[in-house]
């Protein structure tokens, strides 16, 4: 519970950064550069592919290796996936250059600055895969605190950063720089933070080993398959739309896009924690813990996301509305986010800690070639669907895929491993859903009342959301975690001094 109170504390920092300076990049940017950009960094988010699972398998190896209190193999881990990140570098950059002139004759972009672009998000990314390593170590060492505390700066110097240059009149290669130093100072900080955790932690040539390359490869083969698929699945959309539609509509997918990746980014940080803690208890043989574990992070992810989704599927278009204040572009991307609401909130929300699981136990390779499966659908689908139809039904393409293989199949094969019934798995962690029809109902009748046109009417939206769902919400808490729950807050009060104060 602490790590993911941690994780929160970090998404929300995120999320509160995006509301406020997304809309103002939007603005300042254009139509055409936020399209650009969106496009530039989707484009640069394929270099993931070539790193081959690493570093999934970091977080597995360390995890393993730190619960066996084997710190000759953690460094072994360490130093040999740096060596890899190191060799990777040269091959980012060169390619990045060289194949900027191809990508935009294939795409049809005439911008000069996307080739100057995607080099420096292409710097970004080679400086991430080198230092991102102590940031892995954290998290398989399960020091969520540290990351976030880490996350929170990095936040601040991005946010304000950006911020500053925007209003001083800079465009988007200035976004582009702002970005990379963002990303170089969080893991710094990790790494400064990983020397105070792991005190026996060497950098050196000697731990790079050639035997820790072959198992981390090993266990990554089936990881770089189902990275590949998550690349193809959200990246390829904006270069189909621009094939098709021309860069500013990449802004009109991308800009309801990010609204739930930033706030189901939520449900990755406990992804995070679920990937680390089920390899230390599959590494020590408790099944029936990592069966109770699953059933937990899963349910209560879908809690907390559900009263966002509720709220957006009645008032999202209204709040895009008054987020961009940008009329055609709000107008654009309302019917996207909508599309995108149900695969989201079952495929994510619901199961996107089963995934993590099914890595962290080292039994992914089925969900690696479904992943795959959708990925390839979805870009024949929407190679036929975006030309005739258009965007929202490229997202409901998306979204209903999602549905399919998420929610369902994903959680299938979980079970499986775990020698639980199916079905009874699915109800466990789907029971927050029955919150749904009734918030949804009272949200219907409120914006009879509140049409949600401006900040205080959405933020009473809001409130009225929480207050209808709470009740609901807290029968899907487990008793035993309403108790922890109490004696945290109580804690907490008496740290504040309010039962002192109320005394």
């Amino acid at each position: 519970m602490h790590n993911v109170l941690w994780n929160w504390f970090g998404v929300s920092v995120s999320i509160f950064s995006a509301l406020i300076l997304s809309p103002i990049i939007i603005r300042r940017l254009g139509d055409e550069g936020y399209g650009l950009w969106s496009l530039t960094t989707s484009l640069v988010e394929y270099y993931w592919l070539l790193d081959f699972g690493m570093r999934s398998a970091t977080i597995r190896y360390a995890a393993h290796y730190n619960a066996l209190r084997d710190g000759v193999k953690v460094n072994e881990i360490i130093n040999t996936t740096m060596a890899y990140a190191l060799c990777l570098f040269p091959v980012l950059l060169g390619s990045a250059w060289l194949g900027a002139p191809v990508l935009m004759r294939v795409l049809g972009i005439t911008h000069p600055l996307f080739r100057e672009l995607l080099f420096i998000v292409a710097i970004a990314w080679g400086l991430t895969s080198l230092l991102s390593v102590f940031t892995s170590c954290l998290e398989a060492f399960q020091r969520f605190d540290l990351t976030n505390q880490s996350t929170v700066v990095s936040i601040a110097v991005r946010s304000f950063g950006t911020l500053t240059l925007l209003l001083m009149g800079y465009g988007v290669v200035a976004v582009a720089v702002m970005t990379m130093i963002g990303q170089v100072v969080l893991h710094l900080i990790s790494y400064i933070r990983m020397r105070g955790v792991f005190r026996e932690m060497k950098i050196a040539p000697r731990f790079a080993t050639v035997a820790a390359f072959k198992q981390m490869i090993g266990y990554g083969a089936h990881s770089v398959v189902a990275s590949m698929a998550q690349r193809i699945l959200s990246q390829s959309p904006p270069f189909i739309i621009a094939h098709f539609l021309g860069a500013p509509s990449v802004g009109y997918y991308a800009a309801p896009t990010k609204v739930l990746d930033y706030t189901v980014d939520t449900v990755g940080r406990i992804g995070n924690v679920s990937n680390s803690r089920a390899a230390q208890l599959s590494s020590t043989g408790r099944k029936d813990e990592v069966l109770e574990f699953a059933v937990t992070v899963n349910r209560y992810s879908l809690a907390l996301f559900l009263p966002l989704s509720i709220f957006l599927a009645v008032y999202g278009p209204q709040f895009l509305l008054v987020w961009i204040k940008k009329p055609y572009f709000a107008s654009q991307a309302s019917g996207v986010l909508l599309a995108l609401l149900a695969g989201i909130t079952l495929g994510n929300a619901a199961q996107f800690n089963s995934a993590s699981i099914l890595f962290g136990i080292g039994k992914h390779q089925i969900y690696a070639r479904a992943m795959l499966t959708e990925a390839a659908l979805m870009v024949a689908g929407s190679v036929y669907v975006l030309p005739r139809y258009g965007l929202v039904a490229m997202a409901m393409l998306g979204s209903g895929l999602m549905v399919v293989n998420r929610a369902f199949v994903t959680p299938w094969l979980l079970s499986r491993e775990l020698e639980t019934s199916y079905l009874r798995f699915l109800w466990r962690i789907n029971m927050p859903l029955v919150a749904v029809a009734p918030v949804g109902g009272v949200l219907l009748l409120l914006r009879k009342i509140v049409p949600g046109t401006n900040w205080p009417q959405l933020i009473l939206a809001g409130a009225v959301t929480m207050l209808a769902y709470l009740p609901i919400a807290y029968g899907c808490i487990q008793r035993h975690h309403r108790v922890a729950l109490k004696s945290k807050l109580r804690s907490y009060g008496e740290r504040m001094g309010w039962s002192r104060a109320a005394a």
